[in-house]
């Protein structure tokens, strides 16, 4: 469809995945909007305009290149929604810093990370559509000197039947990938099935992921890890998530000592993934055999491999 120079850019964009989709895609938009193709085609053409915030945050969600271009032009519709974001999450934060003052330092990690990860699934998948995040922490080997993620699979919250019938290994191959580009970027990297919005991610491990994201865990601009967060639908990190997903990270920074934390230029991660999770392996091995220095070999690679799982 030919448009006028001084259309707005969201137009643009919205005449653009038009004119490309197929008519699955065409009819996945109008009844996503609740509207005929006829308003989305006369929207195109300016002849009208999206005139609810819902119509707008649902049009942000099955087209996530337009947020920024909806927020310029309907920025009235989406002024209070960060406050209201920020209230939204105070409690959650009264008690991640409940913990980080009243908690023994050996258990602050896992305590700050159930609260966080529990309460941000929860939040941003109320519709229980099926979501998974999991932490991984940056490590470094001394004798390959190289750093490598090691997954927590006590660390696992999710949401919705998809999450429940997977076991938190599944998604190792899948999580090294995406949350590894965000380590070495320092920056959330996000993906989609249908959609690539990160470049050099790939899914490749469990079918039901039809979006994923990692989000770094940063102090400072030092890094200590990333969470990984899957989803069993595609297109589900709108605008709205990742800023609400970006909070609850804040909060998960306070988890880490200063000392966890490796600037950006120092990280040598290694770019095997077998590699990655024998490193990860061998690392619990080497803290079950401090934990444990009268039990045996055998039992400790047991209970390695049963603590991975």
């Amino acid at each position: 469809m030919t448009l006028k120079e001084d259309t707005p850019q969201w137009r643009i964009i919205l005449s653009h995945e038009w004119d490309n989709a197929t008519q699955e895609r065409r009819e996945e938009i109008c009844n996503g909007l609740n509207l005929s193709a006829g308003t989305v085609r006369r929207w195109i053409r300016g002849e009208g305009n999206p005139k609810s915030r819902q119509t707008l945050v649902k049009l942000e969600e099955l087209i996530p290149e337009m947020s920024q271009a909806l927020r310029k032009e309907f920025s009235s519709f989406f002024i209070d929604s960060h406050d209201t974001l920020i209230r939204s999450v105070a409690p959650v934060y009264d008690r991640v810093l409940q913990v980080f003052n009243d908690t023994e330092q050996s258990r602050v990690l896992s305590t700050i990370t159930e609260i966080v990860l529990d309460a941000m699934v929860k939040h941003v998948d109320i519709e229980q559509l099926g979501l998974v995040a999991i932490l991984g922490q940056l490590k470094h080997d001394p004798k390959q000197n190289v750093e490598y993620l090691q997954f927590y699979a006590w660390s696992g919250h999710g949401t919705g039947a998809w999450f429940e019938d997977q076991a938190i290994k599944d998604y190792q191959v899948d999580a090294l990938s995406v949350s590894g580009q965000s380590v070495k970027r320092g920056l959330p990297i996000y993906y989609s099935r249908d959609r690539e919005l990160g470049r050099g991610a790939s899914l490749a491990c469990v079918e039901q992921i039809n979006s994923a994201a990692a989000f770094p865990i940063l102090r400072h601009g030092r890094i200590a890890g990333s969470v990984f967060v899957a989803a069993a639908v595609p297109n589900f990190f709108t605008r709205l998530k990742r800023d609400t997903i970006s909070l609850y990270m804040q909060m998960m920074s306070l988890a880490f000592n200063d000392t966890d934390f490796i600037a950006r230029e120092q990280i040598r991660l290694s770019n095997d993934t077998q590699e990655s999770i024998r490193l990860a392996y061998n690392h619990l091995l080497d803290q079950f055999e401090r934990e444990h220095p009268d039990m045996s070999r055998k039992h400790l690679q047991r209970l390695a491999r049963e603590y991975e799982a």
